[in-house]
């Protein structure tokens, strides 16, 4: 819901052709990074059987059998890019400069700050109630989910 009000803020300069042009971008690429994202949480659907935050959790604190396990990466690697997009993380922040340039001001301050929290605490909800051990302390799944093989993946600055 936030992300259709979001497309309507940026153009709602309709005279001005940047932010007509800035509007078509954020359409685009956010319809691109919900599809992304949809595609990793049908997947996690297909391997659990179950959409609840609370199920899949317990699926996968069950054990993850070996011939699942690429199914676990592509999945987690499919839902980050999608909410990577959402939040506008880095790489898949380049959507970015061209949407806060083309709307209003006061529009761009909203979206450099409220979408992104928002994501940020749908991201940790998730992953938290999905990845966390439901017996033992929070993020305790070390042994089913190779962390370390997935945050290789994830670029850092100089």
């Amino acid at each position: 819901m936030v992300s259709i009000t979001s497309y309507v803020m940026v153009a709602y300069l309709k005279g001005d052709r940047m932010s007509n042009e800035a509007s078509l971008k954020y359409v685009l690429f956010g319809a691109a990074s919900t599809g992304t994202m949809l595609y990793g949480l049908s997947f996690l659907y297909g391997l659990t059987g179950t959409t609840a935050l609370p199920g899949i959790q317990e699926f996968l604190a069950a054990g993850i059998p070996e011939a699942n396990r690429f199914a676990i990466y592509a999945i987690t690697l499919l839902v980050l890019v999608g909410f990577g997009f959402k939040i506008a993380a880095v790489p898949f922040h380049f959507w970015c400069p061209d949407v806060y340039q083309g709307a209003a001001t006061p529009v761009t301050a909203l979206l450099s700050v409220l979408p992104k929290a928002a994501g940020i605490a749908i991201v940790l909800r998730f992953f938290y109630g999905t990845f966390s051990a439901p017996t033992t302390s929070a993020w305790d799944l070390e042994g089913q989910v190779a962390w370390g093989q997935i945050l290789m993946l994830v670029p850092s600055s100089p």
